[in-house]
């Protein structure tokens, strides 16, 4: 494991060579990244999809409701909460740090705001004196997964290398979505520490708090292959508000603050060592840049970066023509989905009501409502077991059904990259720096079936003197016709949610995307020009300016090939 100082060294060895080939942006966040591992802070990011009460849960930790927080989708940046002896806020616009009062925080960083696009912040910090931000805890306030806001979802996975503990808000309706589990997977890839939050379990009840428990457990072990040590059940209003303090809660503060004590050293080391890997990598590929720039003609890095421009504008255009079409494909192929689990039912239906009526003849219960009890439980365990010898099947069907369903973009998106791709090995550098969505769509399916947990009601009372009287009569054979019609139902209801999540999944796939890849061809462009501009300058010294300046190339690249070499084995420990 990589220690504070090792971590410390690797980064200023980037920072010290993106100055010296001028790749500004990367030296600044270098030096960024430094000063938080030197002073041992670490990034606690709470995820999850939109109106989860993230916001309100940080609040409740600081004692401080100064996120803003509402009925709609309100934070659309990244928000650092951080400790400072008095209240204070501040917010990056168009690349400058500007002081603001807290009262004003809203305003830049809500999603409705009224600030011209010009004028909202790419980044914000929250400075209070909490007692739980001291030993170097900084509180993340993403935006939420789902909105209609897509810029937003896109802020959350842009701000994933910077986590170094996730917490993910889930709720009860659902427990947990495909788009909250995935971006739990992709975080979990590089940190250690994932803690889960049943939040606003106030407005639940005690049986439905632990369904939702049990499924978000069960999904994310499965997801993750690894167990979820605690579910905290809480109210982070009711916290707040002063109502009540939940049971779980003092837990809660008391992991978080123990891994502030215990664990602060080895999280910023980790957390340095991942961008001394991530700014190298991006460095290396700014430094191929600059090198074409000196050794090719200039018109070639003219029409790299016209290419680049035009690859972003033809590949928005085919997305946003073919969305009507990839919309519909999705859903044909969804109700296919849907077609195929069917017929699966009509072959097991039979043998799932065999089943449940040879469980029936096992149940030994004379009291009417027991007997219902035991009956609808039964019900529900022969749907599980069906669930479960269908799972596998259905689970490949959806595989091939998410290939086919984004095909076509990848097929698109591939043709439009030849395009800009030329021979020479800064342009296949250049593409290969882009996420794997844009070289081929990530095929794997994050599908869970939605496994139906509900329990059978409690007898209403009348309900109760109902089957209180079949019992006395020996009529148990309609409560038994009950549990039937109740296995019908949650074989039925399974089979319509994942349909329902597999078109989901799709349509989810499809629109990250075409976000990743806008954002990842812009970048690519920047970067392009910024080596030109560069390139040009340096050949107006001459010819032995431009030597001087290719021998610092290939020296800086060499040392960035150390610098990976000696990260990588950190890396690789710290998220297996």
């Amino acid at each position: 494991m990589t220690s504070v100082p090792e971590a410390l060294a690797a980064l200023e060895r980037v920072d010290d060579l993106a100055r010296r080939v001028e790749a500004l942006g990367i030296a600044a966040e270098s030096a960024a990244v430094v000063e938080r591992v030197r002073e041992e802070q670490f990034f606690v990011a709470c995820v999850g999809q939109f109106k989860r009460g993230k916001s309100t849960l940080i609040g409740a930790l600081v004692g401080d409701q100064a996120l803003p927080a509402g009925v709609t989708p309100t934070t659309a940046v990244p928000t650092m909460v951080r400790y400072g002896p008095e209240r204070g806020a501040r917010v990056r616009v168009g690349g400058d740090w500007r002081t603001i009062a807290v009262s004003d925080l809203d305003a830049y960083i809500s999603e409705d705001s009224v600030l011209p696009a010009e004028g909202r912040a790419q980044i914000a910090e929250l400075i209070l004196p909490a007692p739980i931000l001291a030993n170097g805890m900084v509180l993340v306030d993403t935006p939420g997964l789902g909105s209609v806001f897509s810029a937003s979802t896109e802020a959350t996975r842009s701000f994933i290398p910077h986590i170094d503990v996730a917490v993910a808000v889930l709720g009860t309706d659902p427990p947990i979505t495909g788009d909250e589990l995935q971006l739990l997977a992709d975080v979990a890839n590089h940190v250690e520490h994932v803690l889960v939050v049943l939040n606003k379990s106030d407005r639940v009840s005690e049986r439905e708090r632990n369904e939702a428990s049990a499924f978000a457990r069960r999904v994310i072990e499965e997801r993750l292959d690894k167990p979820v040590p605690t579910i905290y059940e809480v109210s982070a209003t009711d916290q707040l508000s002063g109502r009540a303090t939940w049971a779980d809660w003092p837990a809660l503060v008391n992991d978080l603050e123990t891994l502030a004590s215990a664990d602060r050293t080895s999280l910023a080391a980790q957390a340095g060592t991942r961008a001394a890997w991530r700014l190298a990598s991006e460095l290396d590929s700014a430094l191929a840049l600059q090198q074409a720039a000196l050794t090719e003609p200039i018109e070639q890095g003219a029409r790299r970066i016209e290419a680049l421009a035009t690859l972003a504008e033809e590949t928005r255009r085919a997305l946003r023509d073919l969305t009507p079409l990839l919309g519909a494909r999705e859903a044909e192929l969804g109700a296919a989905f849907g077609k195929q689990a069917r017929e699966f039912l009509d072959v097991v239906r039979p043998d799932a009501h065999h089943e449940l009526g040879a469980r029936l003849r096992d149940v030994h219960a004379w009291f009417g409502p027991t007997f219902r009890r035991l009956a609808m439980a039964a019900a529900q365990d022969v749907t599980r077991d069906v669930i479960a010898r269908w799972r596998p099947t259905a689970e490949a069907s959806a595989q091939k059904i998410y290939e086919s369903a984004t095909r076509r973009t990848v097929d698109m998106v591939s043709a439009l990259c030849e395009k800009a791709v030329a021979d020479s090995p800064a342009d296949r550098q250049l593409v290969g720096s882009l996420p794997e969505a844009v070289r081929g769509f990530p095929i794997e399916s994050a599908f869970r079936f939605n496994e139906q947990i509900t329990i059978a009601q409690p007898a209403s009372p009348l309900r109760f003197v109902a089957d209180v009287f079949l019992a006395a009569v020996g009529a148990h054979r309609t409560i038994a016709s009950n549990a039937h019609r109740f296995l019908d139902w949650l074989l039925d209801l399974n089979i319509g949610r994942a349909e329902s999540d597999l078109i989901d999944r799709l349509r989810t796939g499809r629109q990250r995307l075409q976000t990743e890849l806008g954002t990842s061809l812009e970048r690519a462009r920047t970067t392009a020009e910024t080596s030109l501009a560069r390139g040009v300058r340096l050949r107006e010294g001459g010819r032995a300016e431009v030597e001087r300046a290719l021998a610092r190339i290939a020296e800086a690249r060499a040392e960035i090939m150390a610098i990976k070499q000696a990260t990588v084995a950190d890396r690789s420990s710290a998220s297996s």
